[in-house]
């Protein structure tokens, strides 16, 4: 019987120290719990932080990308402005060269009617002088 009693003791005992356990201030669980809720807590703060990160550097890369775009259609308006001025230059280098070549055609032109002109005085004036010189001969 007494055996009994050691054992219903021993029983109580341990419902007593369990009961003692669960009242603890100084028990471990409610510090495991904060410190679970802690590192839970930092993984997501460095998640975010990661995301974050990785969102400014995706914007990064699409401001270098669209001033990389804008540079380069600045490039190509340079290109065109540059091949619209060398066009410019051919054309008025052809204007000119063709105002030159009328100029020269026009001056041509100019001398040979000056040379007519002239090669019609002479015949005239040899006119005249074969006709005083036919005068001449008829009063001798």
């Amino acid at each position: 019987m007494q055996n009994l009693k050691t054992k219903k003791n021993t029983k109580e005992l341990r419902k007593i120290k369990k009961k003692k356990k669960l009242l603890n201030p100084f028990s471990l669980e409610p510090l495991t719990a904060a410190y679970q809720n802690f590192r839970k807590k930092q993984r997501k703060e460095t998640a975010n932080k990661i995301k974050r990160e990785k969102i400014e550097q995706q914007k990064q890369l699409l401001q270098e990308k669209n001033q990389k775009i804008i540079e380069e259609n600045q490039k190509i308006k340079d290109e065109e402005k540059r091949l619209k001025d060398i066009e410019v230059k051919r054309q008025n280098e052809e204007n000119q060269r063709i105002k030159e070549e009328k100029e020269r055609l026009e001056a041509k032109e100019k001398l040979r009617l000056d040379n007519e002109n002239q090669q019609k005085k002479n015949e005239e004036h040899a006119r005249q002088i074969e006709a005083k010189r036919l005068k001449t001969e008829e009063q001798k």
